[in-house]
């Protein structure tokens, strides 16, 4: 597709994409406040960049987060996780009522013995 200027306007000058993030400007970017970034660097899940002044991350590192974030939470994964959470959920409620019936039997035998 050919993009189309009108006269005396120039083209549109490409955004250049920094390299090196501060911590605000990733905080910015993913969306959460900045002691999420500084958890995020403690836990080794975006490494700071060292050899810079202040606290500096690769963009490229900040970005593969982001990607993570929007893969494990698309609406789809959602109703997955959903659906594991509620076959969890049954699962537990079927324990808990084999362990009462277990419970049961043993009071009942230690009372008749």
């Amino acid at each position: 597709m050919k993009a189309e200027f009108s006269r005396g306007t120039d083209p549109p000058t490409p955004r250049l994409v920094p390299q090196v993030m501060t911590a605000q400007e990733a905080a910015e970017v993913l969306n959460v406040s900045l002691s999420t970034i500084y958890n995020l660097r403690d836990r080794g899940t975006l490494p700071q960049l060292t050899k810079l002044p202040g606290v500096r991350f690769a963009a490229k590192d900040v970005m593969d987060i982001v990607g993570e974030n929007t893969y494990f939470f698309t609406p789809a994964r959602m109703k997955e996780l959903q659906r594991e959470l509620d076959r969890k959920d049954a699962r537990i409620k079927t324990l808990e009522a084999l362990l009462r019936g277990a419970a049961s039997t043993i009071l009942d035998g230690l009372k008749g013995g």
